[in-house]
């Protein structure tokens, strides 16, 4: 529950600072032992990879009052998953935050455990 509410607040306080226009299109998945992350827009991208549980208790800062985009359009990414921020032996899962600061900000959960 305390994961799910920690996301629901990060997810309130980015969004505020963007203006609603479109979804960005991101493919994300799991590649074991890594994720992927591709842009499927025209437009540039900030995206972070987190360990699920240490997101939920940190506070972070708004990615679009500095905007520096680290996905370019069109482009994929392959991490591994041991390179993601939190993640130990016993994490469970990662969470991968993507915005472009033109629409909110959008998230998906994947299971690594």
């Amino acid at each position: 529950m305390k994961i799910l509410f920690g996301g629901i607040i990060f997810l309130a306080f980015v969004t505020g600072g963007c203006d609603s226009q479109y979804d960005p299109v991101v493919d994300v998945r799991l590649t074991p032992p890594n994720f992927q992350i591709k842009n499927q827009t025209i437009e540039p991208l900030f995206f972070l990879a987190i360990e699920t549980d240490l997101l939920a208790r940190i506070n972070m800062a708004d990615p679009c009052d500095n905007f520096k985009p680290n996905l370019s359009p069109y482009e994929m990414k392959e991490i591994p998953i041991k390179e993601v921020y939190g993640v130990d032996e016993q994490s469970t899962s990662i969470t991968v935050i993507w915005t472009d600061c033109k629409s909110p900000v959008n998230s998906k959960r994947l299971m690594i455990n």
